[in-house]
C-alpha cells in the first residue's frame, strides 16, 4: 500500500492502482487500502470509483472519518447535495461527534436554500469544534445569502478572530458592510 501512495504522489496512476489492488489482495480487511485507492480515483476524477472504494473502507471500518467526509465532499462538488447529506448522515450514525460531517450537511443544505436546516447543522458543528474558523465563515455566508446581515457579520467577525489572515473572509465582510450601508 505504501508503494501505491508513493506512485500516486508521483502521478503514476496506473502503477499506483496496481499497487493498491495488490495490497487489497493481501490485506482484504484493511480499510486504508480502499481509502487510498479512493483518493487515487479522486485524483484522476473517477468519482464513482472513488466513492465505491471509500464505501468499502467504511464497510470495513464504519468509523473511518476521512472516507465518510470524502464521500460527502465529492457528492457536494458534483452538486449532488441530497446524496452528500445522506452520506454524511449515515456517517454520523457511526461518528456522532464528528464536526466535519455536520459541517458537510450544513453546506449542502445551504446550497439547497434550506437555510434553517443548514443553520441547525452549523450550530452542531461549531458546538463540537468552536475554534474552527471555516465553520463560522461558511455560517456567515449562509446568513448572508439568507439576508440575515447582522448575523452574517457576527459570524464573519468570529471567523476573523480565529483566522485574521483569511483574505476571502475580509472580502466577504467588506462586501456585507457595503451592502448594509446602502
Amino acid at each position: 500500500m505504501n508503494l501505491g501512495i508513493v506512485k500516486s504522489a508521483l502521478k503514476k496512476h496506473a502503477e499506483a492502482e496496481r499497487c493498491y489492488y495488490t495490497a487489497i489482495l493481501h490485506r482484504r480487511k484493511y480499510p486504508d487500502c480502499f481509502y487510498n485507492l479512493g483518493n487515487l480515483y479522486l485524483d484522476i476524477k473517477q468519482y464513482d470509483r472513488a466513492i465505491e472504494a471509500w464505501t468499502n473502507a467504511t464497510k470495513l471500518r464504519p468509523t473511518h472519518t476521512n472516507a465518510w467526509t470524502n464521500m460527502a465532499l465529492v457528492h457536494d462538488s458534483l452538486e449532488q447535495y441530497d446524496k452528500s447529506i445522506a452520506v454524511a448522515k449515515q456517517g454520523l450514525k457511526h461518528l456522532p461527534g464528528e464536526s466535519q460531517l455536520y459541517f458537510s450537511i450544513a453546506n449542502a443544505y445551504g446550497k439547497l436554500s434550506r437555510y434553517a436546516e443548514s443553520a441547525e447543522h452549523f450550530e452542531k458543528a461549531i458546538a463540537l469544534k468552536p475554534t474552527k474558523a471555516q465553520y463560522y465563515a461558511n455560517y456567515g455566508v449562509l446568513y448572508h445569502r439568507w439576508g440575515k446581515l447582522d448575523k452574517a457579520e457576527l459570524m464573519y467577525m468570529k471567523a476573523l478572530q480565529l483566522n485574521p489572515d483569511e483574505p476571502n473572509l475580509k472580502e466577504n465582510l467588506a462586501m456585507l458592510q457595503r451592502k448594509k450601508t446602502q
